[in-house]
């Protein structure tokens, strides 16, 4: 089974095909040749493989083949432990079924915490299943989840939220992401993603760490204008351009300095 789903997998951009075609290769299986291969957005890869239909993917993609019992359970149960599963079937019926765990990077915590205090919601959307996307939302802090969302329909939930007259960044690395990384008003690509999602996004990051998110939006935002008044002041409140580049910042205005903490969404505070 193994061979059949890294062989389909061999055809296929997306991120999960890696883990599968790496788990084959770490067993010494070797890829089979595949023809008429092509992909289902958001659902899969189906190809030719010794003349027989095959398909590995989600259960959108196979919600017409003979599924057996055993199986479904065992999709519900690795679903139910936040796994995202991959079906694999041949000529229409399902053969076995594949579960995968997101690895956490140790930062990512880290860096959500950081946009966090910066006043900067967060949220995930995500192509898998409720279970699998709220599982990573959770060990990362992120509140706001949208699952089991087409490659297609990811710049929608990018204007819903600018709609809402709100500021958005988008984090992507696959060739599906282009599209609401063009439409964010910041679009971040990640260094180790697709060509297409990297000459999409305005900002690239080349260290993959989620950590240069937060430093990516503050150089998007570093320069504005703020009005401050001056405590016991009988002056016109005064304007002040504010580049938050090199982090925090002081500001002389009407003999008091205001001092800023360089993070976007904070305000000023009289310096000590």
């Amino acid at each position: 089974m193994l061979t059949i789903a890294a062989s389909a997998e061999a055809n296929s951009s997306h991120p999960l095909a890696a883990p599968i075609i790496k788990m084959a290769e770490d067993k010494g299986i070797a890829l089979k040749k595949t023809t008429q291969a092509r992909e289902v957005a958001g659902h899969g890869v189906e190809c030719r493989l010794d003349k027989r239909l095959v398909k590995a993917g989600n259960l959108q993609l196979v919600k017409n083949d003979q599924i057996p019992a055993a199986l479904k359970s065992k999709e519900t149960e690795l679903s139910q432990k936040g796994e995202t599963t991959i079906f694999i079937s041949q000529d229409s019926q399902v053969i076995g079924i594949i579960g995968l765990a997101d690895v956490i990077k140790p930062d990512s915590q880290a860096a959500i915490q950081r946009l966090d205090r910066a006043g900067i919601k967060t949220g995930l959307i995500s192509g898998d299943n409720q279970a699998a996307a709220w599982s990573v939302a959770q060990q990362v802090g992120i509140s706001m989840v949208e699952a089991q969302v087409l490659p297609k329909d990811k710049i929608n939930w990018v204007k819903k939220y600018q709609d809402k007259g709100l500021k958005v960044a988008m984090v992507g690395d696959e060739i599906n992401d282009a599209p609401a990384l063009a439409q964010a008003d910041i679009g971040i690509a990640i260094g180790s993603g697709t060509d297409t999602a990297k000459e999409t996004g305005e900002v690239v990051l080349v260290r993959n760490s989620l950590l240069d998110v937060d430093r990516a939006i503050r150089r998007e935002c570093s320069e504005f204008c703020v009005t401050v008044s001056v405590p016991g002041s009988a002056s016109a409140p005064a304007e002040v351009k504010v580049r938050s580049e090199n982090g925090p910042s002081i500001s002389h205005v009407g003999g008091v300095d205001f001092c800023w903490s360089g993070v976007p969404g904070t305000i000023f505070s009289i310096c000590k």
